[in-house]
């Protein structure tokens, strides 16, 4: 656990994509959740594992079945045993969502409501779904949805 938490830290640091919409949302919604802890205090995953050599797009479903069969979002989430858990995944992730946690339901996201509470036994009461950052931001929702969090954080 220290060597992943010594890898996270130095990714924090070194990253050169800190500027981009997924990256700076997720420094503002850690500063607005902890104002007077530490720069960049969260952790992030991927829900897929895997991506496309030297292509952008979705990795085909059934080249994602090794990283979910074995669950391995879940198994982070168990051993991490965070108290908020936000994932910018949007609508084209769901069928994911809901291999890594079975069960899940997964209310519909809009733009007037870009921002859903998920509920699950093995995720903490604190769980949201929200779209990709750079979607929000164009749309300018951005705020809104770090605003809800926070409002919500604020009330446990």
């Amino acid at each position: 656990m220290a060597k992943l938490m010594r890898a996270q830290a130095w990714f924090c640091q070194h990253n050169p994509r800190t500027g981009t919409p997924f990256w700076s949302f997720g420094y503002a919604l850690d500063k607005k959740l902890n104002p007077d802890g530490p720069g960049r205090s969260f952790i992030w995953s991927n829900i897929s594992r895997i991506g496309k050599a030297g292509k952008a797009g979705r990795v085909p479903n059934e080249e994602l079945s090794f990283w979910c069969e074995h669950r391995l979002l879940a198994a982070e989430v168990k051993l991490l045993s965070p108290k908020l858990v936000v994932f910018v995944t949007g609508p084209k992730y769901d069928e994911l969502l809901k291999r890594e946690f079975p069960g899940i339901e997964l209310p519909l996201l809009s733009l007037s409501k870009p921002i859903s509470e998920l509920s699950h036994p093995e995720l903490p009461d604190l769980t949201f779904r929200s779209y990709h950052p750079a979607y929000m931001r164009r749309k300018r929702r951005e705020e809104y949805v770090i605003d809800f969090v926070v409002r919500r954080n604020q009330k446990s």
